[in-house]
């Protein structure tokens, strides 16, 4: 049987077998452990209020990847000032929004996409009042989309804020960022990412 969490070994077992794309969006907050301790056993119910001080104590002011040696930053702009529970924190929160694709189309060699960003969370609940009222805006491929006309009052249709934009090169990052107020912007949900698109669905898309 076990006999502590093997936080660790499970980290590492993680890292191990999934594909790098999800690799790097992946971290772990370690807490500080006394020095040559192990991670209490499972059942160690004694060790909760030492752990759980620990954990509200941690203040490291690192990511466990920089950002230049990533392939798909979550940021862009400064993050130096911003601890790294901070940082989770906006992308937790910057994961709340997505973007939901209406239609793709082709001419020559460029691509020409058009969509809603839209939330995870309804018009009318507190956190999504909460949400929009720590988001100044977003921004499409570096492109300013303002959030003025997005509905907070209760019995709201779900959020939609149509954007559009084009892409030409298959090596190049799309990003769909929200500004939080920060020095930094963070993506949304499945940014950045490159652009694939085949036939069958462009043929859905726009059908």
């Amino acid at each position: 049987m076990m006999s502590t969490m093997n936080g660790e070994d499970a980290w590492l077992q993680y890292n191990k077998y999934i594909p790098a794309r999800i690799r790097q969006r992946s971290c772990r907050l370690n807490i500080r452990l006394p020095k040559n301790r192990q991670e209490p056993a499972l059942d160690a119910v004694n060790e909760i209020d030492a752990m759980e001080s620990r954990a509200r104590e941690y203040d490291e002011f690192h990511s466990l990847i920089p950002d230049r040696e990533l392939v798909f930053p979550p940021f862009s702009g400064l993050t130096l000032e911003a601890s790294l529970l901070e940082q989770l924190a906006d992308r937790l929160r910057a994961s709340l929004f997505y973007l939901q694709v209406k239609s793709i189309y082709r001419r020559e060699e460029t691509y020409f996409i058009k969509g809603y960003i839209c939330c995870r969370i309804d018009p009318g609940e507190k956190g999504f009042t909460e949400l929009l009222a720590q988001t100044s805006e977003f921004r499409v491929k570096e492109r300013p989309v303002s959030i003025e006309k997005i509905l907070c009052e209760p019995g709201s249709p779900p959020m939609s804020l149509p954007v559009e934009f084009s892409h030409q090169s298959p090596t190049d990052l799309i990003r769909i960022d929200v500004d939080f107020g920060k020095p930094y912007k963070t993506t949304i949900s499945g940014f950045p990412i490159r652009l694939k698109v085949r036939p069958s669905l462009l043929a859905s898309l726009n059908c």
